[in-house]
């Protein structure tokens, strides 16, 4: 375990500046809820197919040592079992990708850390006995959950990156310097990070790789002020892309780009006869 203690870390977290701010925006995404015009609705919808192809790209990526494109990853999200000029180590990876997706999602309904171990095993990750380890803190962690959801936005959001600092804390110094398995460690604390956050009844919060690496190394040095204001900017960032794409408006966006179209056409209208000047001693036509 690190040197996170659960109730005073959350404290520390809650009171971070940056997890302040987040929070704001975390509690003004819910108060969306629930929703009921049928836009929106569809709008969410989309949101969580699109947050499935997002973790399952950057899982596959891990997994395969290859560049997953985003068309890739919606591809077999869709159904495809290959994709036509494509490497069929890719298609395997996401295919994978999202089985261990798969394997996960019931942790958030009914709190059993075995699903999150099954996705592990998809992964090939926290190989060993770190298995059971990461268990044993799944199960401390559902042990609080009772408790966490009748909290206020706030602290169930501090609670949230107290977790995922824990397990990339655990599933980091696991992996003993060895880079492709504390990526798919990593990839483990991305599915962890969504099922927890839905357990304790906040948005999901997604990264890539890179900062989920980041954030890890300063879990592992049990920096928490420096571990909760990365977290902050992680769950900010993505808590504000779900409030936007929840809120957007299609014809509104249809209209936006019209208006667009048209403002370059004219710009490049009037570029294209700017040379052209008017003859001060033409004849005036009364029009």
């Amino acid at each position: 375990m690190s040197e996170f203690t659960w109730m005073s870390t959350v404290a520390q977290f809650k009171s971070a500046t940056a997890m302040v701010d987040a929070a704001a925006v975390g509690n003004r995404l819910v108060a969306l809820w629930p929703l009921h015009d049928h836009v929106r609705i569809d709008n969410d919808v989309k949101y969580a197919e699109d947050l499935q192809v997002r973790i399952t790209r950057q899982i596959a990526q891990i997994l395969s040592g290859e560049r997953v494109t985003m068309p890739d990853a919606e591809y077999v999200y869709e159904g495809a079992d290959e994709i036509p000029g494509r490497p069929q180590s890719i298609v395997e990876a996401l295919l994978a990708a999202n089985d261990a997706y798969d394997a996960a999602a019931p942790f958030s309904e009914d709190a059993d850390a075995s699903h999150l171990a099954e996705s592990a095993q998809i992964l090939e990750a926290c190989q060993g006995q770190k298995q059971d380890t990461l268990v044993d803190v799944l199960h401390e962690v559902t042990q609080q959950v009772e408790h966490v959801s009748t909290l206020p936005f706030d602290e169930r959001a501090a609670w949230v990156g107290t977790v995922v600092a824990q397990l990339c804390a655990l599933l980091t110094a696991s992996a003993d310097g060895e880079s492709d398995g504390a990526d798919r460690n990593i990839a483990v604390v991305m599915l962890a990070a969504i099922e927890c956050a839905e357990l304790a009844g906040v948005p999901a919060v997604f990264a890539k790789l890179d900062q989920w690496k980041a954030f890890s190394a300063q879990a592992v040095r049990g920096d928490v002020d420096a571990v909760a204001t990365q977290f902050a900017q992680i769950a900010q960032a993505e808590w504000q892309k779900h409030y936007d794409d929840v809120l957007w408006d299609p014809e509104e966006a249809k209209k936006q780009a019209k208006e667009e179209d048209e403002r370059k056409s004219r710009e490049a209208l009037a570029a294209k006869f700017a040379h052209i000047q008017d003859d001060p001693n033409k004849e005036a036509v009364e029009l």
